[in-house]
């Protein structure tokens, strides 16, 4: 279930409780399901997944992310490596015919790649020691106390097998109830349950993905959008070197709006503010995704403020340069 924000719970718990301190694991078939009740919902909201792994895997400090699948085998493939048919629906099987899910790949991966999001500052060591006798493997890696949903979203967690030092409190900690806004201990990252919203702010990268129901919600220190009804996942990442995004003289941007109904929105105005500036040149936008539009530009409006607004229509992955 791709919508991580709808509740407090760890969206990562099933693929992380096992994560043992100082030692490398696999995350396997990483995806958006496809079933029950809810399938049209988490297929509208899909693209919250490559944004959300990226973000905390970066945080829980993962070694790695295996997509489940880029494709099964060549019924999808064409010559030239890319999807025989790439449209703007789920495909779970043959990840590289999902126009939707690949138009964040590329921000995301360099979220996750370049660590554009802070490793946990403030990791939390969970216990497995003492005269506790498993029943099976699973029994184990739990331990003798599951934690409060939203502890994974506050804290990287690591199972420890050892006994706690005295006067350790982790325990306790972890077993009290935590707010329904869930804040990264690096302040990066913020999980908001109440409004079901995700959003990333750092240096180098902002991000938004959750549900607009009024103009204005997206307000990041950068990265501001407007429109009426819709989901909406938005990332913008610096793409020039070791550089800020108020620095920077390339960025890499992704964007899907999505409307109640499953239809995907093309009006609506992205605007970035704090940009570098500098004389003589001006921001460009130029389309990346979809591959049927590469190269083309995109009309950039500059605001009184100094801030650029373009729109959405025409892209759904662009480059911006200042030039």
């Amino acid at each position: 279930d791709p919508r991580i924000a709808r509740e407090k719970k760890d969206f990562l718990v099933e693929k992380s409780k096992s994560r043992l301190a100082d030692k490398p694991y696999i995350l396997g078939e990483a995806n958006y399901s496809e079933w029950g009740k809810t399938l049209k919902q988490q297929r509208r909201e899909r693209a919250t997944l490559p944004l959300a792994l990226a973000s905390y895997g970066a945080f829980n400090n993962w070694s790695g992310v295996i997509w489940f699948a880029w494709n099964h085998g060549g019924r999808a493939i064409a010559e030239d490596g890319w999807s025989k048919r790439e449209e703007r629906k789920a495909h779970l099987g043959d990840m590289i015919s999902d126009g939707m899910m690949l138009d964040h790949f590329r921000t995301s991966s360099a979220i996750f790649r370049r660590g554009l999001v802070a490793k946990s500052v403030a990791p939390k060591k969970l216990y497995v020691y003492g005269d506790y006798r498993a029943a099976d493997y699973h029994g184990l890696m739990r331990g003798m106390q599951s934690y409060k949903s939203g502890w994974q979203n506050i804290h990287a967690l690591k199972k420890v097998f050892e006994t706690p030092p005295a006067g350790d409190k982790t325990e306790q900690l972890l077993r009290t109830s935590t707010p329904a806004v869930l804040v990264s201990d690096t302040g990066e990252l913020t999980k908001d349950t109440e409004k079901n919203h995700f959003t990333v702010q750092t240096d180098y990268a902002e991000a938004f993905s959750g549900n607009l129901m009024a103009p204005g919600k997206v307000g990041l220190k950068h990265l501001g959008f407007s429109l009426g009804d819709c989901f909406a996942t938005l990332v913008t990442v610096a793409d020039d070197g070791d550089k800020t995004l108020a620095n920077a003289s390339k960025l890499l941007m992704s964007r899907t709006t999505v409307a109640a109904d499953g239809t995907e929105l093309d009006h609506g105005t992205v605007t970035l503010k704090d940009l570098r500036k500098q004389a003589g040149k001006t921001w460009r936008v130029a389309v990346s995704r979809p591959r049927s539009r590469a190269g083309q530009t995109v009309q950039v409006r500059t605001n009184a403020d100094g801030s650029i607004s373009f729109p959405v229509a025409g892209w759904h992955e662009c480059e911006l340069e200042l030039k």
